[in-house]
């Protein structure tokens, strides 16, 4: 119950809070039950770094997980998140990999390893492996969206539309794609019809909930600096669960000098690393900076 709750949070459907308050339970709940759950005791970490922003207290729970559990791809490939996000891109890829062999025929594993490894910057891995779960599965949602954006990350702009206008039409309920595509549109310097869309999509959206990580995304392709960094700044106090994911981000690697930008990951939690060099075959420059 804790695991289901968790990923309706990470995969943007509903805000972390009041989300996470029932998944921590759930898991404190699993332990008590079972003290020798080890995919309980790492969801316990992934709520301490993802969620509490304490890596430090993370890791050994980590640690302790796989050692309660070292055929679990579900540990492996929780802990594997958490080490990309830290910019330890080998040992992150090393437990994607355990997590596969582990539940070789499970398309989101596979599709978790190719996010993984767009995050570490082996994009060739990365869309490889997106390919091929779309070949099998082509309406997985999270393989479209995640491969479009492994595209932006290389600049390869008009590859990674058609993926986002086909998440429109399978979810138009979702956001993420249309506040990815409204990107694309910033980066082809079709400003003002991006403009639009956005405001659009902000009017139907109302209250409802979307994440600002990928907002603060559209923005900036927008040239929308203020709006950009004052969504980040929303995320990272509503501990929206792609924030973490900041330091790794390909799309905002022209950051990493800003003192505005550096001062916002430092400021909402200590244990927060600030982005770390770029590493991997990025094709040219991330197309995306603030102002």
């Amino acid at each position: 119950m804790g695991a289901a709750r968790m990923n309706m949070a990470a995969m943007t459907v509903v805000p972390t809070y009041p989300t996470f308050d029932l998944v921590k339970p759930s898991a404190l709940r699993a332990l008590e039950l079972d003290p020798l759950d080890g995919e309980a005791c790492a969801l316990l970490a992934v709520i301490a770094y993802r969620v509490e922003y304490d890596w430090r207290s993370a890791e050994p729970m980590f640690h302790e997980a796989l050692r309660l559990a070292p055929n679990s791809s579900l540990t492996h490939a929780s802990y594997a998140w958490a080490l990309v996000f830290n910019g330890r891109f080998d040992e992150a890829m090393q437990h994607a990999r355990l997590a596969r062999e582990l539940d070789p025929l499970n398309l989101d594993v596979r599709a978790n390893n190719a996010a993984i490894a767009t995050y570490a910057r082996q994009y060739d891995v990365a869309i490889r492996e997106f390919q091929a779960v779309l070949d099998l599965e082509p309406a997985h949602l999270f393989s479209n969206v995640m491969l479009g954006l492994t595209y932006l990350s290389i600049g390869e702009n008009e590859l990674a539309m058609p993926l986002f206008d086909r998440v429109c039409q399978l979810m138009p309920s979702h956001p993420s794609a249309y506040f990815c595509r409204i990107g694309v549109l910033g980066l082809r310097n079709e400003i003002e019809r991006g403009r639009e869309e956005l405001a659009a999509l902000l009017t139907r959206l109302g209250d409802s909930h979307c994440s600002r990580v990928n907002l603060a995304m559209a923005q900036s392709c927008l040239g929308e600096a203020a709006g950009a960094y004052q969504s980040l700044e929303y995320a990272a106090t509503t501990h929206d669960v792609l924030f973490v994911s900041l330091p790794a981000h390909a799309l905002f690697d022209r950051n990493r000098h800003d003192p505005r930008y550096l001062s916002l990951l430092h400021r909402h939690g200590p244990a927060l690393l600030p982005p770390f060099p770029v590493r991997g075959a990025a094709k040219g420059d991330s197309p995306i900076k603030l102002g």
